[in-house]
């Protein structure tokens, strides 16, 4: 191996392995914080249910009471 390739192999590896370990890093936090995201998504669907029913219950004492007069 030539005296030029020995200086800069041992910089270049560690270059290469940072590389992959923020890729990774990176990666794992994008599969976190999708999951994060699905789990907020569901309850904010779940919320959104709720207040249709609750409209709907509303609307449908309003024109009960309504229907009394």
């Amino acid at each position: 191996m030539s005296p030029d390739v020995q200086i800069w192999l041992p910089p270049m590896l560690t270059l290469l392995g940072n590389l992959i370990a923020v890729v990774l890093a990176a990666w794992l936090s994008n599969c976190a914080m999708e999951a994060n995201n699905r789990a907020i998504e569901a309850k904010i669907e779940a919320l959104r249910a709720e207040m249709k029913q609750g409209f709907a219950e509303l609307r449908l004492e309003f024109h009960a009471a309504l229907s009394s007069f």
